[in-house]
């Protein structure tokens, strides 16, 4: 069931590579693939989450993505 998620999630694409990149995976961790999320939030609340990592001495995107893994969980 998880592969068939991951499938959906990444549009089917599988490299054909797949499998040297799994014998490099016990040398070293692999660099995460990365994808833009964009979302329209009210000017306050950007304010007060950028307010909350200046004070913390965070990036926004640290901060939101501690939350988003929080929130959503390896399943």
């Amino acid at each position: 069931m998880e592969k068939k998620i991951d499938d959906w999630i990444s549009g089917g694409q599988e490299t054909s590579n797949n499998n040297a990149q799994a014998l490099q995976a016990e040398e070293k961790p692999p660099e995460p693939v990365m994808s833009r999320f964009t979302i329209v939030i009210p000017e306050y609340m950007h304010r007060r989450i950028k307010k909350y990592c200046a004070a913390h001495g965070i990036s926004m995107k640290e901060r939101l993505l501690t939350l988003l893994e929080k929130e959503f969980p390896e399943i």
